[in-house]
């Protein structure tokens, strides 16, 4: 396995990335997905979407960078991928409220995912008001676990946030608070905002039950 890191420069790697995503949450399966992604419709549907999604939201967004990992002993395959949000000057703070809108128009799991990401935004708004990174997603596919993979799209952050003098932001799911921790990052505690609502619909209550919860991480610059 020879492994390579590039940055994203056309919105056609996206369908790549979208495949590694889908693997990477589905094996084992995590309930996070069902929140974060339209799952209506066959496999192929939801990996276009999911690609058209990211690519749009790259290419609106100056401070995001898609990294992926290619094995070029094996035809340049993509098998890890990560997001990475970097403000070297505070970003503008909005005061719209978040609208999932990838999921369905109408629905609940809409209505459930826009209040929830609402919530979390909120809860850590004061943070975000300075010069910072944060890391958006990191995925590797499960057939390439252990390989590294991830350790290079994390390490070309950490450079990035050392060399620019910023700290580095991430809500991590549970499966990852020891690796995060590992690379210098502080778990600052568990963000699972209430979604309890009056009169709540069956679906609503289902979505409750989820688990939802995070871990609110930072990493300081360090010198070199």
């Amino acid at each position: 396995m020879a492994l390579q890191l590039s940055e994203v420069i056309s919105e056609h790697e996206f369908t790549s990335i979208a495949h590694v995503l889908y693997a990477a949450f589905h094996e084992p399966f995590n309930p996070f997905y069902e929140l974060l992604n339209n799952t209506q419709g066959t496999y192929e549907e939801q990996i276009q979407a999911k690609a058209a999604r990211h690519a749009e939201a790259w290419k609106d967004d100056p401070a995001r960078h898609w990294l992926k990992i290619t094995d070029s002993s094996n035809n340049n395959e993509v098998i890890a991928a990560a997001s990475w949000l970097i403000y070297e000057e505070a970003p503008e703070s909005s005061k719209a409220p978040i609208d999932a809108q990838w999921q369905p128009e109408g629905s609940i799991i809409r209505e459930f995912t826009s209040r929830w990401l609402g919530a979390i935004v909120g809860s850590q708004q004061h943070a975000l008001q300075k010069p910072h990174l944060v890391i958006d997603q990191l995925a590797t596919h499960p057939s390439h676990r252990n390989s590294g993979a991830a350790n290079m799209l994390l390490q070309w952050g950490l450079e990035q946030a050392d060399r620019l003098g910023l700290e580095i932001m991430v809500n991590a799911v549970p499966a990852g608070l020891t690796y995060y921790q590992h690379f210098g990052f502080v778990d600052k505690g568990v963000v699972d905002p209430d979604m309890t609502i009056e009169e709540p619909s069956d679906e609503w209550k289902r979505l409750q039950k989820i688990d939802k919860h995070l871990y609110w991480m930072t990493r300081p610059p360090t010198c070199s």
